[in-house]
């Protein structure tokens, strides 16, 4: 797909984060040495004005993402993990998605990788990559 559309959407569920976890995570997804992505954070606290919502604000506008519009904040539909995930990929604009949790992270080539992937392989609809996870020590 060379229009520069993002063929893969990050969806990350968010249920009672860690800002120094989810600083790492959304650190990660920054650091992509591809930036071909659409990051999709699904709160758990309904119409994005409880105190998960309000932590996950304090920290994309930490990090600048509040105008990058890569990024969306979406309030959860439904049960909390399989109603996130549902949530996001039902406002996922993008052939692809990826979940990662809002306390794990992306390899630095993980979008690149699976761009490549996905290009070289169009009849194959379903792909499957590793993650690194986050324990207290490793957040910075």
């Amino acid at each position: 797909m060379d229009n520069g559309e993002p063929l893969i959407t990050i969806l990350m569920p968010a249920r009672n984060p860690d800002a120094r976890l989810l600083r790492a995570a959304l650190h990660s997804v920054l650091s992509q040495s591809c930036p071909q992505w659409r990051l999709s954070i699904i709160v758990d606290d309904g119409l994005l004005a409880g105190k998960d919502a309000a932590l996950i604000r304090m920290v994309v506008d930490e990090l600048g993402l509040q105008k990058d519009s890569r990024l969306s904040l979406l309030a959860n539909e439904s049960t909390p993990l399989t109603g996130a995930l549902n949530t996001g990929m039902r406002h996922a604009a993008s052939p692809y998605v990826c979940v990662l949790h809002c306390d794990d992270l992306l390899d630095q080539c993980a979008i690149r990788v699976l761009n490549s992937y996905i290009e070289a392989h169009p009849q194959v609809d379903y792909f499957h990559s590793s993650h690194l996870v986050i324990d207290g020590r490793a957040a910075a």
